[in-house]
């Protein structure tokens, strides 16, 4: 038992480190071609000679044609004679894009390859009899493009699936998921290797994501699987559609862009715009993107033969030129080193030893002194400060130290049409830098809690509606544990008892239970509750609350059973005083989702899983003395109502443990144990503070 027990753990590590390498390698590539390519794009928006404006065009059998029967009928126009792979691969060659993804069935049910599961596929169905699959892949291969396929989880022809819906979020029924498995398996064995499986839609449960994410690694180890799978049972993250965050995540993630937001399929009456104005936006979200640490993936929706659209093409042939310039400041790179809010830059880091700067401009710009720009306050000599322009060529800029520690680089006029629409800068250091704010390091008094913390951030998601920011951790900049060995204290709730945590320093990291120790029981001090509204919140669940809909005052708010369609939201507002700097403790129980800020600041997010009884769960709420904002967005995800009831206890019991850990160290962080996932870790109620004593 002992020897298979060793095994078991040895196959465990090798898939995750074989996962850890993919995610990286994938990340590193930071730019990918997106392809949304089916039957949908013959009618391309219209039907009945009227333009179908709901919806995006790909779906557009639910939202325009109605009826299966007619709109199957369009397989006998599908002649994919304009397809041609080498040339797509070339295109995204061109454009600096490192990965293809493409759709090899949308929600429609129509197959791009040959399947043996349906005769509603390309082969079969079509007269175009080619498997266009597997000549991608191929092509793919050849040129030395990483290859991935896009699946839907849900399919409007099979038919032991669920209705169409407005949504496409509806569960997988039993057979349906056998199916999906059965074309899953066709797609990681007949074309070589796969490098990414991009799932999308539907609402499995917990086994059945856990099942595909398996599977897919039985077959292709290093195959990533998106987000969209659903239930955190995926290699990397996915945002909601053309979604940018404006918050760093920490685990491998992206976002998936449409050249027009209206549609991903091919739409003939499409406003298209100018293409400089197009390789502006795209860019620049392109460089978002990086700049937060994520992937980007741009889409384009080939007509219905097959040809490329030629203003998407002279896109990504501009975007081309400006990656082969500034290729090193996009590729293999990670986030901003420092905060970007209320930066006039964005920005991205390579090796500890180089930091690019991207500086928007304009054509008005041609014959104008740029403004200087700042970087933060920082520690670091700097070697050089150069232009990446656009000829190619090292132009050197000159810059100054100032007193509080910023660097003030002075900017040229653009000189290049490749300096449009940012002007790259690098800025090299000799030894490294660091660009830790004074304000951010945590003297030896203090408590370390989530309300003085980092945020780790990650993108969870259950299915597409459900997909929140998810804090997965916490980080401290530390640095007086300057004893070899420094004890800890940790502070938590009796309802923590049992958990495993990962407590990570410069030195390494270790594993935690919370087994329990000292109690103490801390009396909840004096609060006063004000006058309470509410409002319906709108978009996917992990959207913000924004100024949309009128409040309404409400009586009751601590016990909300509030009527609501699926995929809808609650946003509850309540005043609260409290009298002194205090630990507020607030009993949680909700249905379905809930996030919770105070002042507007993220402070709780989850979502629950697979369970049929409510949620429960304590929040630890550090307030200073003063009259606060709290703000509860409940989410209602398949049932009647928007549910949570909330009180707050007399008192609560704190239970302390001692852990001892090498020092000294820079930095301390605390976060779940399981690194490969993006499960929201609750550990906003564990607090740290440095022992009086061993």
């Amino acid at each position: 038992m002992r020897f298979n027990l060793a095994i078991l753990s040895l196959l465990l590590l090798s898939f995750s480190s074989s996962v850890v390498k993919a995610q990286t390698e994938w990340k590193d590539d930071a730019f990918s071609m997106f392809i949304h390519y089916g039957l949908y794009s013959i009618p391309a928006g219209v039907w009945n000679g009227e333009r179908v404006e709901s919806g995006y065009s790909e779906q557009i059998l639910s939202f325009g044609v109605h009826f299966s029967d007619w709109y199957e009928a369009f397989a006998e126009q599908f002649d994919a004679k304009d397809f041609n792979p080498d040339e797509i691969v070339r295109l995204a060659k061109s454009a600096g894009m490192r990965s293809i993804v493409i759709t090899a069935k949308h929600h429609d049910g129509f197959c791009l390859f040959g399947s043996d599961c349906t005769s509603y596929d390309v082969m079969d169905a079509t007269p175009a009899r080619r498997d266009l699959i597997g000549e991608l892949a191929e092509a793919c291969h050849k040129q030395g493009m990483r290859f991935g396929i896009y699946f839907s989880l849900i399919d409007w022809n099979f038919p032991g699936a669920m209705p169409i819906s407005s949504h496409n979020a509806d569960p997988i029924t039993t057979s349906h998921h056998e199916y999906n498995k059965k074309q899953v398996t066709e797609l990681l064995t007949k074309y070589g290797k796969v490098d990414e499986l991009w799932f999308d839609m539907g609402s499995l449960t917990t086994e059945q994501s856990r099942e595909l994410y398996n599977l897919v690694h039985q077959l292709q180890p290093e195959c990533m699987v998106s987000g969209r799978v659903g239930n955190d049972q995926a290699d990397f993250s996915v945002m909601a559609d053309n979604e940018y965050p404006n918050y760093s995540i920490v685990k491998p993630w992206q976002t998936a862009a449409s050249m027009f937001n209206e549609t991903w399929g091919y739409r003939s009456w499409q406003e298209r715009g100018e293409v400089a104005d197009k390789v502006s936006e795209k860019f620049l979200s392109l460089v978002k993107v990086l700049a937060r640490g994520g992937k980007y993936l741009l889409n384009i929706g080939p007509m219905g033969s097959g040809s490329l659209v030629p203003f998407e093409v002279e896109v990504l042939k501009e975007m081309g030129k400006r990656t082969a310039v500034y290729q090193e400041a996009l590729y293999g790179v990670q986030a901003a080193p420092f905060s970007l809010e209320d930066k006039s830059y964005l920005a991205t880091a390579k090796g500890g030893k180089s930091i690019y700067l991207f500086v928007p401009t304009s054509s008005d710009m041609r014959d104008k002194r740029m403004q200087d720009i700042l970087l933060p306050a920082h520690r670091g000599d700097i070697k050089r400060v150069t232009l990446l322009n656009g000829e190619g060529k090292e132009e050197r800029l000159s810059y100054s130290r100032l007193q509080d520690g910023s660097v003030r680089l002075a900017l040229r006029a653009p000189l290049h049409p490749l300096e449009y629409p940012v002007m790259v800068i690098k800025v090299e250091y000799k030894r490294g830098y660091d660009y830790t704010p004074k304000s951010s390091i945590r003297q030896p008094e203090e408590v370390l809690s989530y309300a003085n913390a980092e945020y780790l951030n990650s993108h969870s998601s259950l299915d597409y509606y459900c997909g929140y920011r998810s804090v997965i951790g916490y980080k401290w900049n530390t640095p007086y544990l300057n004893k070899k060995e420094s004890c800890l204290l940790l502070s938590y709730p009796l309802e923590d008892k049992g958990k495993s945590i990962r407590l990570v320093t410069s030195k390494g990291a270790k594993e935690i239970v919370l087994a329990g120790g000292e109690s103490l029981s801390v009396s909840t001090p004096k609060y006063l509750l004000g006058k309470a509204r509410r409002k319906i919140a709108y978009g996917v669940f992990g959207a913000p609350v924004t100024d949309k809909g009128e409040w309404e005052e409400v009586e009751e708010v601590m016990d909300m059973n509030y009527p609501l369609r699926p995929r809808r939201a609650v946003a509850l507002e309540v005043p609260i005083t409290v009298y002194d700097d205090t630990i507020l403790p607030i009993n949680l129980s909700y249905k379905d989702g809930l996030m919770v800020y105070l002042n507007g600041e993220y402070v709780y997010g989850n979502i629950k899983r697979d369970l049929t009884e409510p949620f429960s769960d304590l929040l630890l709420l550090r307030i200073p003395k003063g009259t606060h904002r709290l703000l509860f967005k409940v989410y209602n995800r398949f049932g009647k109502a928007a549910v949570l009831r909330w009180n707050i206890p007399e008192n609560v019991s704190l239970l302390q443990q001692k852990v001892l850990t090498d020092s000294p160290t820079s930095f301390i962080r605390l976060e779940g144990t399981d690194r490969l996932k993006a499960s929201p870790a609750l550990l906003q109620n564990v607090s740290i503070r440095q022992c009086q004593e061993k």
